[in-house]
């Protein structure tokens, strides 16, 4: 039977449960909660709870407990403020909801201030947003904003790298006014090449205004035509054409983003300055350099990010002090440790030297900390200092998800830390809604986490976003195999190979695929990739970590520590995750693991 639910500021109406239900459902698929999990997450349980007749036991530590899954034996909410800071995130978002989009909705839906419990009502006549406090903005998407790619029509071969530089030097110069919140540059990448509706486009990521535009070179003349739009109606706001001669490039960036700026003042309006701008290049070929660098390195591929080091290694060279030249040199090292391109203990000194001496040029480079903690965390298992880079980089750049992302997989979630690492996650989806590495690593995490329908869905939600990328069907993959589901496992890791078309992430695949094979019986095809990787090893670099995975999954424990001490030993970039990747669950009671993941500065007790 449906039931009926009291509610506040109204005449004696009923509302019904499906009626509250089917605007939780428009609540959470909203840009303002669509891309935020924990978030809707929260609402519905706080609204399930509710219209069950307990919304009187809706009390910090319960939610802290149930819905964060914080530890039973150490959580203490009067120390750990993850309810009352998501709390205050998730009335926010409800309050720019009914502010914009929902503003005629039939039910509201509110969670008051001193409350966990949610109340449902319908608008009193006349009104046009919910009752109660004003929200920190008046609509949440109305100071986000996102830049698309700009459309390059010079006539010159290959210059996709200019348009695409011109792209994301804006979001960086608009990423530097906190009264903003920017779109990171993946998420709006998304729409490059495509002819979608500005209204769609807005939609999808939560953006309440869209900055498009054009560039054609011709010898050494630019002309740039930019357009701002409204993304509720699509109609311009702004526009402007700029036609300079090259030389004149950085003048005209910030030309836009103070034409912009004032376009949006009243938005704007009292809520603080723009931070200052960061370091620019002395030499325009560095620059041209370093924009070539930044195309290549979003490839994601050993090729790419072999590319991506010449061209920023040709910017340092030709301009010395170009700190995020330098930024970029740290980024390329530390990918190719991670995606087991290259021996880390070859690059990662490579990506330290690299990260420092971006710092030394300019310490308020958001980048360059989020690279040296990478670093500190994935090769000097250094995490106090890792933290700190992360927070540091995250202070100077609220908005870089890159912090967020790399501080929620290789800090939080290594230490086991996992509903800590989802938050920290969930926020780098935020600011970067479309990003399939980030949506396939919040994939992961719920794998870690033994939640695999979560798992699943978001590898789906990746896939979709972007087919031909490997990681989504690798950890599709590898959370099917860890459930003993081995037939699709092994269909969506032989994907995911056939996307890695070079050296980086292809050891790691293989080595998953291995484990499915080894647990679902197929002994020669396990032992057939132990020996391809063995092969390989005589030529380059294969971590014994993957080695492992292939071992555990074929029951040969004693040969899998022996590989994961190498592992340990050598400093492997994946050995931080040897507490929690799942491939190694058969061996969490044997004390010589545990050994090995205090040697690398994980947590023992966490590993399921």
């Amino acid at each position: 039977m449906t039931g009926v639910v009291s509610f506040f500021r109204t005449n004696a109406v009923s509302i019904s449960e499906d009626a509250v239900r089917e605007q939780l459902r428009r609540l959470v698929t909203s840009p303002q909660l669509a891309h935020s999990g924990a978030l809707a997450k929260l609402l519905r349980f706080v609204v399930e709870e509710t219209l069950q007749g307990r919304g009187d036991q809706l009390k910090e530590t319960r939610l802290g407990l149930e819905v964060f899954a914080r530890p039973a034996a150490s959580y203490d909410a009067a120390i750990d403020p993850i309810v009352r800071v998501q709390m205050g995130r998730l009335r926010a978002r409800i309050h720019g909801y009914y502010a914009g989009a929902g503003r005629n909705d039939p039910v509201l839906i509110e969670i008051p201030k001193g409350s966990y419990a949610p109340s449902f009502g319908r608008p009193a006549p006349g009104a046009d947003r919910p009752a109660g406090a004003a929200p920190e903005r008046s609509d949440w998407s109305e100071s986000r904003i996102a830049v698309l790619p700009f459309v390059d029509m010079s006539a010159e071969p290959r210059s996709d790298y200019f348009g695409d530089g011109l792209t994301e030097e804006l979001i960086h110069l608009l990423a530097r006014d906190r009264r903003l919140q920017v779109v990171a540059r993946t998420s709006s990448f998304q729409f490059k090449g495509q002819s979608r509706d500005i209204r769609e486009i807005g939609r999808l990521l939560g953006a309440g205004k869209i900055v498009e535009g054009s560039v054609r070179r011709a010898g050494t003349r630019v002309r740039v035509t930019v357009q701002l739009i409204n993304a509720a109606d699509g109609c311009h706001v702004w526009s402007e054409r700029y036609e300079r001669e090259i030389t004149d490039l950085f003048a005209i960036h910030d030309e836009i983003a103070k034409s912009i700026h004032g376009a949006l003042s009243a938005q704007l309006a009292g809520a603080g300055a723009p931070r200052a701008r960061g370091s620019r290049p002395e030499n325009l070929e560095a620059y041209q350099h370093y924009l070539q660098g930044r195309f290549f390195w979003n490839k994601r591929t050993e090729q790419g990010l072999r590319s991506a080091l010449e061209h920023f290694g040709e910017a340092v060279r030709l301009n010395p002090a170009f700190a995020r030249a330098h930024s970029g040199l740290a980024d390329c090292h530390l990918m190719l440790g991670m995606s087991a391109a290259e021996d880390p203990a070859r690059c990662m000194p490579e990506a330290r030297a690299a990260a420092q001496r971006s710092l030394e040029l300019d310490d308020g480079l958001a980048e360059a900390h989020t690279s040296l903690a990478a670093v500190e965390n994935c090769h000097g298992w250094n995490r106090a200092a890792a933290t700190a880079g992360y927070e540091r980089a995250q202070a100077l750049d609220p908005g870089y998800p890159t912090a967020h992302h790399w501080n929620g997989l290789f800090n939080l979630a290594t230490a086991g830390r996992l509903a800590e690492a989802e938050d920290e996650l969930d926020w780098a989806v935020e600011l970067d809604p479309l990003s399939p590495p980030i949506i396939a690593d919040v994939a992961l995490v719920h794998c870690l986490r033994g939640d695999f329908d979560a798992a699943i869905a978001q590898c789906r939600r990746a896939r979709e976003l972007d087919p031909a990328f490997h990681r989504p069907d690798w950890f599709l993959g590898l959370t099917l195999a860890v459930r003993g589901d081995f037939a699709p496992a092994e269909e969506a890791l032989q994907r995911a190979l056939a996307h890695c078309r070079d050296h980086a992430y292809r050891s790691r695949i293989l080595g998953a695929l291995g484990f499915c094979y080894g647990r679902w019986g197929k002994k020669r095809r396990a032992e057939a990739l132990l020996q391809e990787l063995e092969a390989l090893a005589a030529t380059r670099h294969v971590p014994r970590f993957d080695v492992a995975q292939i071992l555990a999954g074929m029951g040969a424990g004693e040969s899998a520590l022996a590989s994961l001490r190498a592992a340990v030993e050598g400093r492997e970039s994946f050995a931080i995750f040897i507490a929690v990747w799942p491939t190694f669950r058969s061996l969490a009671a044997d004390p010589a693991l545990r050994r090995l993941m205090a040697k690398a500065g994980t947590v023992p007790a966490m590993l399921p």
